[in-house]
């Protein structure tokens, strides 16, 4: 099956999208596990991939039908953090496990697979979310 042209509707929209995001995006794939936090046991380990990464968030594609607003704890490789990367900013509940929160999430009919992308939680959020740093550290 063929895919259609976008309109300039369409282009406009993406265009308008890319120039809203506050850090730039550089590709970086890569496999990853993640947490769903939940408030109740069991705490599932789904798995997904990164498609690509900024200061501020990350797009993943996962089979997880995650939700806007729903905080996960991502399990990263830190050789993907690097050096310029804002830890102390962020809400880490170990060395490798960051907390990160849903935005949006779009499921591709071709491959049955969610995109999903995720800001990173600010530190500055941390007694605001304290239940959930609190299960999210007994991952």
């Amino acid at each position: 099956m063929m895919s259609q042209p976008k309109s300039n509707t369409h282009k406009k929209r993406e265009q308008d999208f890319r120039e809203r995001r506050r850090d730039p995006r550089e590709p970086c794939l890569a496999p990853l596990r993640f947490f769903e936090i939940t408030g109740e046991p069991p705490r599932r380990k789904q798995i997904g991939k990164s498609k690509d990464v900024s200061h501020s968030g990350m797009k993943i594609t996962c089979m997880a039908a995650l939700h806007p607003g729903q905080v996960v704890a991502l399990q990263l490789d830190p050789a993907l953090l690097t050096r310029e990367f804002p830890k102390e900013k962020l809400i880490f509940v170990a060395k490798d496990k960051v907390l990160a929160e849903v935005v949006w999430r779009k499921l591709k009919l071709d491959t049955g697979l969610f995109e999903v992308g995720l800001k990173f939680v600010p530190a500055a959020r941390q007694k605001e979310l304290a239940e959930v740093v609190k299960e999210a550290e007994l991952l």
